[in-house]
């Protein structure tokens, strides 16, 4: 079963029967367009909406006013949306959180705020790791063949996706919080967005630390990456 079904969305006069079209119609833009601007496409209406109507504090994001929404390369790897004030101020948003927030009949599906804390832990503790993913990315040799699904050829670092092998990602987090005798909503935060971090920097250094020792990382294609953790979750379910 896909994550988001049985929810028709409509935004900027376009409709997608679920929220899983939305967010793989907005993704698949992403790997498909460079372009910066997108003041001019049907695209730049859909994402106006999704901002003011689902984020919990749009005004932070639309400031004085939108005067472009971007595509920009994200702090770690891949592309994001980003808006760009009036004042010139950019402030970034996360899209599939966006989706996440919407409810049947395009209502708000409000998060509880505990929810809310842990998906932005998990960013925070990403964020944390995020010098030691990208020096394993810089290591890897190109071309090669994906172990996951061998029939695919990666040979440029954009159809490379980094994946955690055996213990996966939000296991070692929990692992740590376990030794640290803390919880995800007992995490304090700092930024948003893309920026955001943990506030307690000893505790960074100690995740960062724990990941260097315990993370088994492996280069992949997207694709293989996806099903390895659609795969990997599942099991963990049973």
């Amino acid at each position: 079963m896909k994550k988001f079904e049985g929810i028709e969305v409509v935004l900027g006069n376009q409709k997608f029967q679920t929220k899983t079209e939305l967010e793989n119609f907005l993704g698949s833009f992403l790997k498909e367009n460079d372009q910066k601007s997108l003041k001019n496409l049907p695209i730049y209406n859909i994402l106006e909406e999704l901002v003011i109507k689902y984020h919990e504090d749009p005004a932070s994001k639309i400031g004085n006013g939108i005067e472009d929404i971007i595509v920009r390369k994200n702090t770690g790897s891949g592309y994001g949306f980003a808006i760009i004030q009036k004042s010139g101020k950019m402030s970034t948003f996360s899209y599939p959180k966006l989706i996440r927030r919407i409810g049947k009949n395009g209502m708000v599906n409000p998060i509880p705020y505990s929810k809310y804390k842990k998906i932005n832990a998990d960013d925070a503790f990403r964020a944390a790791v995020r010098s030691q993913i990208l020096e394993f990315r810089s290591k890897v040799q190109l071309p090669f063949y994906c172990p996951i699904k061998p029939e695919i050829l990666i040979d440029s670092l954009e159809e490379m996706d980094v994946h955690h092998q055996g213990i996966q990602f939000y296991e070692i987090v929990l692992s740590f919080l376990a030794q640290q005798k803390k919880n995800k909503e007992d995490i304090e935060l700092e930024g948003s967005g893309d920026t955001v971090a943990l506030k307690d920097k000893k505790l960074e250094k100690e995740f960062f630390d724990y990941h260097l020792k315990v993370a088994n990382l492996l280069a992949v294609s997207k694709q293989g990456n996806a099903e390895m953790n659609a795969l990997e979750n599942g099991e963990k379910r049973k």
